[in-house]
């Protein structure tokens, strides 16, 4: 059990104990923190009893002495003391809620990092998945372009082997005609030569 739980069990004991009513000593000895006791006694200038010293002195100490004022600029200040004050320190359950709130709060934080994170990776991988496609049409329109050059340099090697061969019988067969045309020539002379005209006999 919590130290809240104990105070408030214990003032509910004493205000059943004294039907309904509570002493402003114990309202102070249980509600207010212990330094803004010893704070305000010593701004009214109050000596502990028992030979405390007032920045050692405990509540049920200091207690009693507040609760003892009656001057009312005095009284006012000892009543503050059952106030909330910003400085005072948070009960565990509400300081636990801050805590809780303030790691859901970095948490959404740091997931709202990770969903974006995640959103720019997943851009990324799809920006390079489209550049490997392109890259792929592009290296299949290179091979394409490849094989005609190929083609068309095979198509010019064979012409050019053929030019070659014709080159090379051309002269041959100007010649061999030049011969059949000179062969030509010498049977005509031959036959000539060996026919008798009639008008001579």
């Amino acid at each position: 059990m919590d130290s809240s739980a104990i105070t408030l069990k214990k003032l509910a004991e004493q205000v059943l104990k004294a039907d309904g009513s509570m002493p402003l000593e114990l309202l102070l000895e249980r509600l207010a923190p212990v330094e803004r006791l010893r704070e305000v006694a010593q701004n009214l200038g109050l000596s502990p009893k028992g030979g405390f010293r007032i920045e050692k002195a405990p509540a049920r100490v200091l207690a009693p002495l507040l609760a003892e004022q009656r001057e009312a600029k005095s009284l006012e200040e000892v009543l503050a003391l059952l106030l909330p004050s910003s400085d005072e320190p948070e009960s565990s359950d509400v300081g636990q809620l801050r805590e809780d709130a303030a790691a859901a709060a970095e948490a959404r934080a740091l997931l709202a990092l990770r969903d974006a994170e995640v959103g720019r990776l997943r851009e990324e991988l799809e920006r390079s998945r489209e550049g490997q496609g392109r890259a792929r049409i592009r290296e299949a329109e290179l091979e394409r372009q490849l094989d005609l050059v190929m083609e068309e340099l095979a198509h010019e090697k064979r012409a050019v082997d053929d030019a070659k061969k014709d080159a090379l019988a051309a002269p041959v067969a100007r010649e061999d005609k030049d011969h059949l045309h000179r062969l030509h020539e010498l049977e005509q002379c031959s036959t000539g030569a060996g026919t008798i005209p009639n008008n001579t006999l």
